[in-house]
């Protein structure tokens, strides 16, 4: 006869394992919430938080207890095919056009007027002095990587599809969410582009970020204030380090420049930003800056939500959050460079 009470745990049995259970739990999400930490507002409140979970991460490495989580994390990113991976891709493969991450406001916003004819208020983007390019083929097409935040992200979009019309163009993108130079222990986009210059050599590289930076920047273990003096002199050199990186290794760099802000603090940035590219342009030609203020405008310049073409049509341009450009501008711009793109490398 079973002695049905030697079956059955004690309290204190079923107490220690619900807290082994937590603790594994605990492990397994360690990496997550380690990286969520780092990506939190310089201040008390991070160093705080690192303080108690760096000793969690080092310990869950350490002991393999995080290499569920990025197994995971790696099969996910596989069968999802995000355009966060899309460095992976090599540049002579051919890849679909991937639908823009941004925030389901965003997406209802950008697509408002979606078949609308934007205000005939485009721009030529700036001639060239340069000479043709090499001679692009089937067999050596043209190889242009786009990325940056979410800004640009329908421009890349909408690149992929011009490209998809041609054996002669190739379009590789990578496009992070929340990032920008402001925070390279989020992403290091300097870091990332000389990487993926030297490995991948594409001939063309497209960038629009800063969309996000707007915060306290660190340089030198000092936190510097946001838009003071130091905070843009170190902003530009960051800027700098990505125009030299694309020059050192030969690629014709696109800099999209930002767009009028609603907010006032992010607007004093984006005027910066795009006052040091312009500048930087005049005087490197392996870099062309690509200013917005025509495409999302009205005639003075400045932030506007709509805008107004002398035929009297009407177009929203900017989503509510106030950064963002809706997917009509964002396709025109986007085809306004292919056709420079194109044109300069004659791949017609």
């Amino acid at each position: 006869m079973i002695d049905e009470t030697s079956s059955q745990w004690t309290t204190k049995e079923t107490m220690q394992g619900i807290a082994m259970i937590c603790a594994v739990a605990l492990f397994l999400s360690v990496p997550t919430l380690h990286t969520k930490v780092q990506q939190m507002d310089y201040g008390k409140r991070q160093d705080a938080a690192l303080f108690a979970t760096k000793p969690l991460y080092n310990l869950a490495s350490s002991t393999g207890l995080d290499e569920p989580q990025q197994q995971v994390a790696l099969r996910a990113d596989v069968l999802w095919d995000a355009s966060a991976s899309a460095s992976k891709v090599s540049p002579r493969q051919t890849k679909e056009p991937l639908a823009p991450q941004i925030t389901n406001e965003e997406k209802t916003a950008a697509n408002t007027l979606t078949d609308k004819t934007i205000p005939d208020v485009m721009i030529t983007l700036p001639p060239t002095t340069l000479p043709t390019e090499r001679t692009v083929t089937e067999t050596e097409p043209l190889h242009i990587w786009t990325g940056g935040d979410s800004l640009g992200q329908y421009i890349g979009a909408r690149l992929q599809q011009n490209a998809s019309k041609t054996q002669k163009i190739v379009v590789n993108d990578n496009y992070q969410i929340s990032t920008g130079l402001n925070r390279p222990d989020r992403y290091d986009w300097p870091d990332y582009l000389a990487t993926y210059f030297a490995d991948e050599q594409p001939d063309v590289a497209i960038l629009m970020l800063g969309g996000n930076d707007n915060k306290v920047m660190k340089a030198n273990d000092q936190q510097l204030k946001v838009a003071s003096e130091e905070w843009f002199k170190e902003y530009e050199q960051r800027m700098a380090t990505i125009i030299d990186t694309a020059e050192e290794n030969e690629v014709h760099l696109y800099w999209i420049g930002l767009p009028p802000m609603k907010d006032d603090e992010r607007d004093a940035i984006a005027q910066n930003t795009n006052l040091f590219l312009e500048e930087q342009a005049a005087a490197n030609h392996w870099l062309t800056y690509v200013p917005t203020i025509s495409y999302v405008a009205n005639d003075e310049p400045g932030f506007d939500t709509y805008i107004t073409g002398k035929d009297g049509e009407t177009a929203r341009v900017r989503a509510n959050d106030g950064v963002h450009i809706t997917k009509n501008p964002s396709d025109h711009i986007a085809d306004d460079l292919y056709k420079t793109i194109t044109e300069r490398w004659q791949t017609d």
